[in-house]
């Protein structure tokens, strides 16, 4: 069971002189910090889940049967304040409140049969079911008065609010239409249902030789059903329209994934390994599909998007130098076929004064992607205690070969619609650097207690935000660190995260007047545990 606030960690540029944040006479571009927003409404959210989890195992005399069988059930209400991210002032006066529910169950069953090991063949077959049920539903409201409870058109402002006195200025009707066009209620659900049957093979060859086989053949039925209500007001109609939209649907997807693998101790304690193998993810449905009759969502939101599929290879070497250095190197390449694409598109007009951001996953042509990746590890006596260094570092490049994404404006986003090719572009949020490096050290103190440190930095570099590659993603270069004592039964520990309070943005912005979520800052923990 958990409950605790609905933390808002966004950063945003706003235009000069926009009320309510910016102050009057600062400069445009003024920055509103991580955590500094024109918050009136609290947000929360209350969580409950539970996971029940049953394993049997039967020796049957020269085979094993395993069962495993679950159940995870989650229940969660939120409450997030809204305004504060609107498109534009006016939009940012109204208090505006968004609460969302969830009921979610996934219940599996697997089956299995596995040959007792010992032999020059080891083979298992198995089945899989799964099953999810989930609902979810939001309701969003303009709450003039703060009284948690929309109570129809009526609950506007009667009167201007404090920040409509400073230039540009903004009208009692632009307030009651931002009010009145904020009602939005939302109920999605979806029935999915994956079944798969597999198989697995490993044949020692001899006793420096290995080879692996599998395969899976996976069929997932998904259905998908969404209500919306919208607007209870739009200017160009009848006072108090309200708009409607009910959309089901139904797919199914299946595949098969067959694999093969050779493992060659080729010296004592040295291998050489290589791998094809296949995988597939499902298709599915997005979930957020704009607005009706804006002449964009219709063309740029696609309800459905298809089966990815990936062929990849890999190579390298393993082992061990001595008894402290262990390394790992490897070589891979991934071809894809139907590659998942995130962009996002302005849905709504700014008749109805809808206008906003919406995320989009599509199927938009195949991809390559290759690189080469690296591990060193090592322990060794030192300074009366025991030092483990780590080193690992990752090189990638990729790009879409074909397919094509949609993109348009802010300020008219059905006459700016366009199709752009995303052919020869890199893959987005593909780091080209990403390297990693920590040292522990363990000091025995007496007594069956431990110092222990702890110094660990990550980085990452180069890589787009977007599959247009407009959007280059911030550099990362992070530091944590931790000091402790334990036992077997005791711990002690004081850690830091980011202790050089290093900014950047996890999603960098498209646009910096949009909003762009920035990362924690230092912070500080203590933990005392006990074992039992």
């Amino acid at each position: 069971d958990e409950f605790g606030p609905n933390v808002i960690a966004f950063s945003q540029i706003l235009p000069e002189n926009d009320p309510p944040v910016n102050p009057p006479g600062s400069p445009s571009g003024y920055s509103v910090g991580r955590f500094e927003k024109p918050i009136d409404t609290a947000s929360f959210f209350d969580r409950s889940t539970e996971t029940n989890i049953l394993e049997v195992s039967w020796d049957l005399g020269g085979i094993t049967l395993q069962s495993t069988t679950s159940q995870r059930t989650r229940d969660a209400r939120t409450q997030s304040e809204v305004d504060a991210f609107g498109n534009n002032k006016t939009a940012r006066l109204v208090p505006t409140v968004a609460l969302g529910s969830e009921r979610f169950e996934r219940r599996t069953q697997d089956l299995r049969l596995l040959s007792n090991e010992g032999g020059a063949i080891d083979w298992l077959v198995g089945f899989e079911y799964n099953k999810v049920d989930s609902d979810f539903g939001t309701v969003r409201f303009a709450d003039a008065i703060q009284n948690n409870a929309f109570e129809g058109s009526g609950d506007v402002p009667s009167v201007l609010p404090s920040a409509c006195t400073v230039a540009p200025t903004c009208t009692l009707g632009q307030i009651q239409t931002v009010a009145r066009n904020a009602y939005r209620a939302e109920d999605s659900g979806i029935d999915d249902t994956s079944y798969a049957a597999y198989a697995a093979l490993s044949w020692r060859v001899r006793n420096d030789l290995q080879a692996s086989f599998d395969v899976r053949f996976n069929q997932d039925d998904k259905n998908f059903a969404l209500d919306n209500v919208f607007r209870l007001d739009n200017p160009a109609t009848a006072p108090n329209e309200q708009l409607t939209r009910s959309v089901t649907a139904s797919e199914t997807f299946s595949s098969w994934t067959p694999s093969a693998s050779i493992n060659w101790q080729w010296a004592d304690n040295h291998y050489l390994f290589g791998r094809i193998a296949t995988g597939a993810r499902a298709g599915g449905f997005n979930n957020d599909l704009g607005e009706p009759g804006d002449g964009v969502s219709d063309i740029a939101i696609p309800l459905v998007y298809d089966e990815e599929f990936v062929i990849g290879y890999e190579a390298g070497v393993r082992g061990r130098v001595g008894r402290g250095l262990r390394y790992n190197f490897n070589v891979y390449r991934n071809d894809k076929q139907g590659v998942l694409v995130n962009y996002s598109v302005f849905a709504g007009t700014a008749v109805t004064n809808t206008i906003r951001n919406v995320g989009v996953l599509a199927s938009s042509g195949d991809s390559v992607q290759f690189g080469v990746d690296g591990e060193l590890t090592a322990r060794f006596n030192f300074a009366g205690g025991v030092l483990s260094p780590r080193l690992g570092f990752s090189w990638a490049d990729g790009e879409y070969e074909g397919g094509s994404i949609f993109s348009n404006a802010q300020s008219n986003p059905a006459t700016t619609l366009t199709t752009i090719s995303i052919d020869g572009r890199r893959l987005q949020r593909l780091r080209v650097w990403t390297s990693a490096a920590s040292l522990i050290w363990r000091f025995p103190l007496g007594g069956d207690f431990d110092l222990v440190s702890t110094a660990s930095w990550r980085g990452e570099y180069g890589g787009f935000e977007d599959p247009q590659n407009n959007n280059e993603m911030d550099d990362v270069s992070l530091f944590d660190a931790s000091i402790g004592v334990q036992s077997q039964k005791w711990r002690l520990v004081l850690s830091g995260k980011n202790i050089t309070d290093v900014s950047y943005f996890n999603i960098s912005p498209g646009s910096l007047a949009f909003n762009a979520q920035e990362n924690q800052p230092a912070t500080w923990r203590i933990a005392l545990g006990y074992r039992f």
